[in-house]
């Protein structure tokens, strides 16, 4: 019996996508807009 309510490790969900891949995928999505005119960054 492990951590997490007597789950171990090894039962837990393994999300699609790591975070890593989230946060590169919606940084791709504001340059779009950023492109497109549709979002103002300052930089």
């Amino acid at each position: 019996m492990g951590l997490y309510g007597g789950l171990d490790v090894e039962d837990l969900p393994v999300p699609e996508k790591s975070i890593q891949q989230i946060e590169k995928e919606q940084i791709k999505r504001l340059k779009e807009k950023v492109k497109k005119g549709k979002l103002m960054l300052d930089e």
